[in-house]
């Protein structure tokens, strides 16, 4: 009876893996990603240097999770601080403060960790999530991470709609 009901399930799991096998691939409208930047401050020796992360693609939104920022070598302390700004472009390094429009980040020291609320913190195409640094020394640099949720944009916004 045992060895019946044991080819029964066998039998089932065949068919369950056949089918499987043959539904086609869904491609859910959402999906996590980590983008990445960094930031030597030997290549730039102004006041203000900004590194950016890159914008979304045409059709998609980003919904920033969280963004994270280290020394590249962890047994070496940075002196700068790091603000996040929302902007169309990547500001242009400066020895004059640049006009902050949108801040995200407020002033911190790294090692940094920020995090956001679901649908608290987006990013359209065309716009960009940039660190800018403030008095680095010739030898700080940093790396940087960027978790989003990837969406199509317009099936986001008709889950906003409702």
């Amino acid at each position: 009876m045992a060895e019946l009901e044991l080819a029964a399930a066998v039998e089932v799991k065949a068919e369950a893996d056949s089918a499987a096998v043959q539904a086609p691939a869904l491609c859910p409208p959402s999906r996590i990603r980590t983008e990445h930047t960094s930031f030597n401050a030997a290549a730039s020796p102004a006041t203000y240097s900004f590194a950016a992360f890159p914008s979304p693609p045409s059709g998609r939104v980003w919904e920033v999770l969280r963004v994270s920022v280290w020394p590249t070598d962890p047994y070496t302390a940075l002196t700068a601080d790091i603000l996040g700004v929302i902007t169309n472009t990547r500001p242009a390094d400066s020895s004059a403060e640049p006009p902050f429009e949108d801040l995200l980040i407020s002033p911190a020291a790294p090692p940094y960790v920020q995090t956001w609320s679901r649908r608290q913190t987006l990013l359209l195409p065309g716009t960009v999530l940039a660190l800018c640094i403030k008095g680095a020394t010739s030898s700080d640099s940093f790396s940087a991470s960027m978790v989003v949720i990837d969406h199509d944009l317009m099936e986001f916004v008709r889950r906003l709609q409702g």
